[in-house]
Parts: C-alpha cells; structure tokens; sequence
C-alpha cells in the first residue's frame, strides 16, 4: 500500500509596520506552485488580531493537516525556528487594534513546538539558521501558541528575514532549501 502524501498547511502573513511587502508571502505563494511530493494547502493572512484564529483554524479544520507549518517575517537576517508558544500577546494590528493580556484565557502559559529538526548542515544554507525559545509576542507567537492548541500532530513557526528589497525570485531560493530540509526532516520517507 502507498502511504499518502502528508498534508501541510502553510500559513504566512501580508506586509505589516509599513513594510511594501512580507516574505512569508512571498514564500507562500510560491508553494502554491511547487511541484512537491506533499499536498498543500496555503493560507496568507491579515496582520490583524483574531486573524489567526479565523482563518488560520478555519484551515486546520477543512484540511486536516499532518504537519501546520507557519511562517512569518522576523527581525535580523537568520532564520529562527521557534520553539516555544507563549500565552501572551501585545501591540498594535494594521487596522490600529491592540491587544494585551493571554492569548487563551486561563490557558498554559506556554506550549512546546512539535516539529523534528535533524538538519543538513546549517552552514550550507543563505541565511543562519538558529532554534529561539522566544517568538516574541505579537502575531507570529500567537500563531505558534494557537496552533499547538491543536491537535496537529507536527506544529512548527518559523521566522525568516524580511525581504526588504530583494527580488522574489532571490528570496525564495534562499529560503526555500531551510523550508525542504524541515520537511525532509520531518517525513523521512518522502523522496
């Protein structure tokens, strides 16, 4: 019997803090079309509060995931695969809202990422590659945090460098081997 192929959820963010654009996007859009031994599903949300929680369960729901691989632009130029979601949440959305306070009302006050990460050798990709206990606490953390409040078997965020300037296509083949090695990872047996 074939197995099937694993299901993943990408989810990203568009442009926030007056940034023209966001490379989570970018990176999501390009999985759209990647010819990939998995079935994907891609959901690119708003940088607004409750978002996550809207569309980003929404699409746990309908697909049935094995693995919600979440991506969002971080500060610096590594990436940063994060490993613990905090019950916290502060600062402003694109429309002006703030929120304060827990995540989850009366929920842990964190949960531990669910993800395999045997590398390649980190020195082989464009950008450093570090594991953070610290996804900060705006919306990529409460996109960490809400998703482990699944139950997904395999939950993992990462934080990229923004793209800035840099051409789509240059960007994605920069970070898309990070991606590919995470999934070679965590399902061994797909070629």
């Amino acid at each position: 019997m074939i197995p099937r192929p694993p299901k993943i959820l990408f989810t990203a963010f568009k442009p926030f803090a007056g940034r023209p654009v966001n490379g989570s996007e970018t990176i999501i859009k390009f999985l759209k079309t990647w010819k990939s031994p998995y079935k994907i599903k891609t959901v690119v949300m708003d940088v607004l509060w409750g978002e996550v929680e809207r569309a980003g369960l929404a699409a746990v729901k309908s697909f049935g995931p094995d693995m919600v691989f979440a991506v969002g632009e971080g500060n610096g130029d590594f990436v940063k695969l994060e490993t613990v979601g905090a019950n916290l949440r502060g600062g402003a959305d694109n429309a002006g809202e703030t929120a304060t306070g827990e995540i989850e009302q009366g929920g842990p006050s964190k949960r531990l990422s669910r993800f395999c990460c045997s590398m390649t050798d980190p020195r082989e990709f464009a950008f450093p590659v570090s594991i953070s206990a610290d996804a900060g606490i705006y919306l990529c953390n409460n996109a960490l945090y809400t998703f482990l409040g699944t139950k997904v078997r395999r939950v993992l965020f990462v934080h990229i460098p923004p793209q800035g300037s840099v051409k789509n296509e240059k960007y994605t083949g920069a970070i898309l081997p990070i991606v590919k090695d995470l999934l070679k990872s965590n399902f061994p047996w797909i070629e």
